[in-house]
């Protein structure tokens, strides 16, 4: 089954509802407040901020923007700045700022040509999630992998990195079965003097 990204209604799915925190709501002008607004042409909300939105969860993930071009990013940057956000921190794959008791990362390592590419991008399924001002994206399986609380693999471009994440899902509730494991591990055997260059550079960092 080829990847489809479907627009979402405000309906949720019992399985989500499981999860999701009594007496919480989706409250977008308290998420967004004062920040650039996402558009259909870019920036673009992506990840597990648009998750826990969903879910009602508090949100304590940074806000993840994504861009079609280098030009959209320089514009995003400067509309940053504009409502004086502070640069926490930079490197070749985003810049980190802070606004009010907001973590906001400016991603500049990939430009899409459309939320969808951007979201067929993202390593698990769980991740799969997308605002672009006007409608909610999810890939075929996110909902349902949520709701579940399953870890499966969309796909893996960046092998340290997702290695990385399975911890930091598992450690919010997330299981991940030992198929998904061995995909990803091969993965990885692939390519060892990629991982080891990788884990070189962060280690010299």
């Amino acid at each position: 089954m080829g990847f489809l990204v479907n627009e979402v209604v405000l309906e949720y799915d019992a399985r989500l509802l499981e999860h999701t925190e009594k007496g919480s709501y989706l409250k977008w002008e308290n998420l967004f407040i004062n920040l650039p607004r996402a558009k259909s042409e870019s920036p673009w909300v992506c990840g597990g901020v648009i998750r826990r939105a969903l879910l009602g969860q508090k949100q304590d993930a940074d806000i993840d923007y994504f861009f079609r071009d280098e030009l959209k990013r320089l514009q995003f940057a400067d509309d940053m700045e504009a409502i004086g956000a502070e640069i926490l921190y930079e490197c070749e794959q985003n810049r980190t700022w802070k606004w009010m008791d907001k973590k906001i990362q400016e991603c500049k390592l990939n430009y899409f040509p459309t939320i969808e590419e951007c979201l067929k991008s993202f390593d698990f399924t769980i991740c799969q999630f997308g605002w672009d001002g006007f409608r909610f994206y999810v890939g075929p399986y996110s909902l349902l992998d949520t709701g579940e609380m399953r870890l499966k693999v969309n796909t893996i471009r960046y092998q340290v990195n997702t290695i990385r994440r399975i911890a930091k899902y598992l450690n919010q509730g997330f299981t991940i079965s030992n198929e998904e494991l061995a995909e990803i591990l091969l993965e990885i055997s692939k390519e060892p003097q990629k991982i080891a260059e990788t884990v070189g550079k962060t280690v010299s960092q």
